[in-house]
């Protein structure tokens, strides 16, 4: 089992993965999404993680083969480090241009205010990712077939942050309190800020599809879906340039939808440069262990 403490002896087998995974073409049948152990994930890493955000929508064909590539570099060669938000946004996670069957809204004010930042869906279309929204190849949208060699890279920065997140759910009130710490381990400049929102597994809705018959999978399962931001379109400010060893505690709430279930929903946690959008740790937990 891939525990989430790595020694330094998993860097080559990075190494090793991204270069089979630069050889091969993920093909049918797929790993099926979620298949790695989760009941190690804990936040609190000291290692740096790596963030993938994934845009996509229900209306996509193509976006299950990039669901599918997120999945495979997950569960095949950075598990834990490696962590997913499903971000649908755009023409293609529309409710008005796909019929009935589509009608369920997937959009939220996060999602679509960072697609609109980084022109993805309108530029670029879906679907088109971000790894730790920084550039690789001097490109900042990147293609699925990209993101491999660019998470490849970016799990092998500095360790910058280390982020610990406390979850405490109310069944009766169905209401979210999250508390969250950050530890910077170097001395670093500019202005940081963190982000906290919430992803949802096993959630079945219609998927359009050019791998299945008639094209439209109709008990499609979604993963890692974003939910909501707990803290706002941008996150809120931690500090200015922090010092070594300096900690930050922020505590943030939401109440949850009745369509999401808590035992199949993480908080998702990154902090990152303000001016650049530069993600230097991310981190995730369970909200119901």
């Amino acid at each position: 089992m891939i525990m989430k403490n790595f020694k330094i002896l998993f860097f080559p087998l990075i190494l090793l993965g991204i270069l089979i995974y630069s050889c091969d073409k993920v093909e049918p049948p797929y790993l099926k999404p979620g298949s790695v152990d989760t009941s190690e994930i804990k936040s609190g890493d000291t290692v740096k993680n790596v963030l993938l955000e994934d845009y996509t929508g229900h209306g996509c064909v193509n976006c299950p083969s990039a669901a599918h590539t997120a999945h495979y570099l997950q569960d095949s060669i950075y598990h834990q480090r490696l962590i997913i938000i499903a971000v649908h946004a755009g023409y293609f996670a529309s409710t008005q241009f796909f019929g009935d069957l589509f009608s369920y809204d997937f959009n939220t004010p996060a999602g679509t205010a960072w697609d609109n930042y980084y022109q993805i869906s309108t530029t670029y279309g879906n679907p088109n990712g971000l790894v730790d929204r920084v550039e690789y190849e001097s490109k900042m949208v990147l293609g699925k077939d990209q993101w491999g060699s660019a998470i490849g890279e970016q799990a092998l920065a500095d360790f910058q942050a280390k982020i610990t997140i406390e979850n405490n759910y109310n069944t009766g009130s169905n209401t979210l309190n999250s508390n969250i710490v950050t530890e910077f381990q170097e001395n670093l400049t500019g202005s940081y800020s963190i982000l906290a929102c919430i992803v949802q597994d096993h959630f079945e809705s219609p998927q359009k599809d050019e791998d299945v018959d008639g094209g439209t999978d109709s008990t499609y399962i979604h993963n890692n879906v974003m939910r909501g931001s707990m803290n706002g379109d941008w996150g809120e400010n931690l500090t200015s340039d922090p010092a070594e060893g300096s900690s930050y505690e922020k505590s943030y709430s939401i109440n949850f939808h009745d369509d999401w279930k808590p035992e199949d929903c993480r908080v998702v946690a990154f902090v990152f440069n303000e001016e650049t959008k530069a993600v230097i740790q991310v981190d995730e937990e369970w909200v119901k262990k």
